[in-house]
């Protein structure tokens, strides 16, 4: 949902221009028909770089993409402008000689438009959704973690926060399940710990177990189960403990320390 309202939260200034020009009785000068997506535009940008500010200083998150995911964005990029181009072109070649069917004034702004719509859609307001979608995970956490208080006398205890499908809005193909597993410190004093998770269905048939890298741990610190799955190079708001195929009902977990 938070994808969802973010992509139409963008697209929309550019459809208030598309309408803009949408001939009238009335006729309307350029800064007429451009006025209604060109005012909504700097305020769409503004809000959204207020919502880009307020989750830096909040959940530190940086304003843009990592690099690896800037790469995957411009390749997507890159191939939407080849075809583009390829449309322009047959375009041209049909409508030459004819400027009803063909002003390259018009097609060749409304390339720049639609390269420049899915720019902003890859960069900027599709990773706002995400940071939306991850944020509330970790406002979750915070509150299950904060609260929690072990019925055993374990030293460490694991918890899982996240278990489902993140769409990734390009393409219909089914995503795995992301699931997010926090660790958490009960001693009083700092500590090294490791954790061994077994994660299992809804039949209780353990699907997979992953072991976690060194976690280093404050008194009463919580923090991401870092695993061998884990993707380090993405995004912080992308980054997962592991993926499944099948949803995490239950799980068990081991722990050591020193």
């Amino acid at each position: 949902m938070e994808l969802f309202l973010m992509s139409a939260l963008g697209i929309s200034p550019f459809l208030l221009l598309v309408v803009g020009f949408i001939p009238t009785k009335k006729p309307k000068t350029i800064r007429q028909k451009m006025a209604p997506g060109a005012i909504s535009f700097v305020l769409v940008m503004a809000i959204t770089l207020a919502l880009q500010l307020y989750y830096r200083y909040m959940y530190d998150f940086p304003i843009f993409p990592s690099a690896q995911d800037s790469r995957v964005n411009l390749f997507i990029l890159c191939f939407i402008g080849v075809i583009l181009l390829f449309v322009g072109i047959v375009t041209h070649f049909i409508g030459r000689g004819n400027p009803h069917l063909h002003n390259p004034i018009v097609a060749n702004t409304v390339l720049f438009m639609i390269i420049f719509l899915f720019s902003l859609l890859f960069f900027w307001f599709y990773p706002l959704g995400q940071k939306w979608e991850y944020a509330q995970i970790l406002n979750r956490a915070k509150q299950v973690l904060t609260k929690y208080d072990p019925q055993t006398n374990q030293e460490i205890t694991v918890h899982l926060l996240y278990s489902g499908r993140i769409s990734s809005g390009r393409g219909s193909s089914p995503n795995p399940y992301r699931n997010l597993f926090m660790v958490k410190n009960h001693l009083d004093r700092p500590v090294q710990a490791q954790v061994m998770i077994t994660a299992k269905n809804q039949q209780n048939e353990e699907i997979e177990v992953h072991e976690s890298s060194v976690i280093p741990l404050q008194p009463g610190e919580y923090r991401m189960v870092i695993t061998d799955e884990t993707d380090l190079n993405r995004s912080v708001w992308n980054r997962w403990t592991f993926e499944t195929w099948d949803r995490i009902a239950d799980y068990s977990y081991q722990y050591r320390y020193w």
